[in-house]
This record gives C-alpha cells, structure tokens and sequence, in this order.
C-alpha cells in the first residue's frame, strides 16, 4: 500500500526536476534575507560609527547608538535563522518581524515628530525608517503568496538557463562531463565518477579545501537532461538536502541550457547565514560554468 508520506515525496520530487517550477515562500525568504543584509550593515554602522555621530545628530549620549547597533545585528541575526525554517512557523514567526519593523517605523516616526533632530539625524532616521517600511511591506506580500500544499514550500531553487548556439546533441556531451565540471566550478577541485559501467550514475566530488562527499543519480534522460543528489552525511556545508539538475532543450538558436539547484539549509543560524551568502554568490558560479561551456563548444 502506497502511504501518504511516499505521495508527498514522489510529489517533491517531480516539482523538484520540473524546469520552471518556484517554491512559493521564495518572496517571503528573499524579504527575510534582504531584511538581514540591511540590519547588519544598519547594525555595523551603528557600532562602529554611531558613537561619533550620536551628540552631533542629537541622537543621544555616545554610547546609546553603538548599543542599539548590537541589537539590530542580533535581529539580523535571528532573522536569518529564521529564513531557513519550515514554511509553517516560517509564516507565522514572519508576521512578528513585520511587527517587529513596524515598531521600528512607528518608533522613528515619532521621534522625528517629538525631537527637533538637526537635519542629518533627522535625513538618517527617515531614511531607515522608509528602508524598514519597505521590507516590512514586502515582507507581507511574502507571506499572503506562501500557499498550502506546495511540495516545494520547504525547498528552495536557485535556477539558471542559457542559450548555445549549438545543437543539443553537441551541448550534451559536455553536460555530462563530470571532469570538466569539477574544473570550471570555482569551489570544486575534481569532480569524478565512480559508478561501474552500466550502473546508476554516482560521483565524488572534492571542493578547493580537500573535502569530499558523494552524489547519486535520481534521474537520466540521455541526450535531455540529468539529476543527482548529494550525500549531505560528509557534505562541508550547513545543508541537509541539495539535488542538482541539468537539463538541454531545443532552441530557435540551437539549445538551451538549466541549471537548478533545489536544497534545505540546516536550520540553525549558521545555516540561515550561508543561505543569505549562497544566495549571492552562487549565480556569478553558474555563469562561470555557462562560459565554460560555451567556449568548448564545436566550430
């Protein structure tokens, strides 16, 4: 008998190697971590400089601001925590950071109704206050998108597609170069396949710093596209899924190519801060590879 927890998967799975397909709480996560960025540089700023500024901008002793600094990073903190949990209490903790900044922009309101602040006080306090506003509007039309029963609610995609001016048949080839792939990825040293003649694909990756995981074939098209999922056991990061596709297609210039990453970050703060770094840096990875590609293409 199938049980409902095999349909769930088998449902995850086919949204997971579906081209195109977006997890509905992307809006919400991307807030929470635009949130994040800006509450550590506020909160660095505030820190490192906001002893020199209080008095002169009538914002309070000197000490006051470096104070309040502190926090704001500990918020941004939290929130990226929270960026990375399930899309239940992800949904309902969000609400509260959405309190959580219109407090901030109520606070700052009134200040600047209350304190005759000197002009670059008062320019500074508007200017966060409208920033927080804006992330706290955004923020909710994250949570109003996040819908009941997406397989992919607990997932997230990072996904990329270029066109070559190449047939499939030629693009393919390349594709499915494990060797070539480990040396274009700037954080792989050697990516190699150790599956016997015949069987199911699996491959030992190796990144930069000499360590290495395992990653097993959960899909085969040949000639169309192909998945794998890594063994996160021995993985060097703080995720506890992460599938990769590739995928080539027909197109009117000769093929297009996808990249896309599906994973989970652990749920924890250090997991919530390297998803808001992944989230930067993996895309200029992507159309380092794209180039790779391209420039073996046949004459």
């Amino acid at each position: 008998m199938i049980s409902l927890d095999d349909v769930a998967t088998a449902a995850t799975d086919q949204a997971v190697h579906s081209v195109g397909t977006r997890p509905s709480t992307r809006r919400l996560r991307a807030a929470l971590r635009a949130n994040v960025v800006f509450s550590l540089l506020c909160g660095g700023a505030l820190v490192v400089g906001g002893g020199f500024a209080a008095e002169p901008w009538g914002l309070g002793p000197a000490p006051l601001l470096p104070a309040v600094g502190v926090g704001v990073i500990l918020f941004g903190v939290l929130v990226a925590r929270l960026a990375v949990a399930p899309s239940e209490p992800l949904r309902r903790w969000a609400k509260l950071v959405v309190a959580a900044d219109a407090c901030w922009v109520l606070g700052s309101v009134a200040l600047l109704l209350i304190v005759d602040l000197p002009l670059p006080g008062a320019a500074a306090v508007a200017a966060v206050a409208a920033t927080v506003a804006a992330l706290a509007g955004w923020q909710l039309a994250g949570v109003a998108a996040v819908r009941s029963g997406d397989p992919l609610a607990d997932v997230e995609v990072v996904e990329a597609a270029t066109a070559f001016s190449a047939a499939p048949a030629q693009v393919w080839p390349l594709l499915t170069d494990h060797d070539l792939y480990g040396r274009l990825a700037p954080s792989l040293s050697t990516v190699e396949a150790i599956s016997e003649p015949g069987q199911p694909l699996r491959r030992r990756c190796t990144n930069t710093r000499g360590k290495g995981w395992e990653e097993s074939c959960t899909l085969w098209d040949e000639g169309r596209r192909f998945a794998v999922e890594v063994d996160t056991a021995d993985y060097p990061y703080p995720l506890s899924m992460m599938r990769g596709l590739w995928q080539v297609e027909p197109h009117p210039t000769g093929s297009l190519v996808t990249m896309r990453f599906a994973y989970q970050a652990d749920p924890t703060v250090t997991g919530g801060l390297f998803a808001v770094a992944f989230r930067t840096l993996f895309p200029p990875v992507l159309a380092r590879i794209f180039r790779g590609w391209q420039m073996r293409l046949p004459r």
